[in-house]
């Protein structure tokens, strides 16, 4: 069965990059229903972050983390007793691994990686080493018989 592993913190820029792709008929579905699942899941992530946030940040007097600014950015306004623990749970966070790969993604799967590996658009510069990275994240969907 394939699976496709990525890391929370690839999730939007894969989901991006496919819609990119100009595909067409059940190519672009397929692409559709997998950007889908992507975008669902990147959703919970981001609610997970905001606990995170709202765990290790003063907040304002509605419950939302105060924002400063620092060096002319707008930054989350962390205590400083938290922050290697933010950090902690950040990293945590966006490095899990989000697998797809139940039987029903078999088709999807299959028809993203040959998308993904057969695109004619022409890359160069940093897109062309985001697509090589692409690549390889299909190429090393794993095929088991569970």
């Amino acid at each position: 069965m394939l699976k496709l592993k990525i890391k929370a913190g690839q999730l939007r820029e894969f989901s991006d990059f496919l819609m990119t792709l100009e595909l067409a008929g059940y190519e672009g579905r397929m692409r559709t229903r997998l950007v889908k699942k992507l975008d669902k899941k990147l959703k919970e992530y981001n609610e997970e972050y905001r606990e995170i946030l709202a765990k290790h940040c003063h907040l304002d007097d509605e419950g939302n983390p105060r924002t400063k600014k620092k060096d002319g950015l707008l930054i989350y306004d962390l205590k400083e007793e938290n922050k290697e623990e933010f950090d902690k749970d950040y990293l945590e966070l966006w490095s899990e691994e989000y697998i797809v790969s139940q039987e029903n993604d078999q088709k999807v799967l299959s028809s993203v990686r040959d998308s993904v590996l057969d695109c004619e658009i022409k890359f160069s510069g940093k897109d062309a080493l985001l697509y090589d990275f692409w690549c390889e994240l299909v190429e090393n969907m794993e095929e088991d018989n569970d």
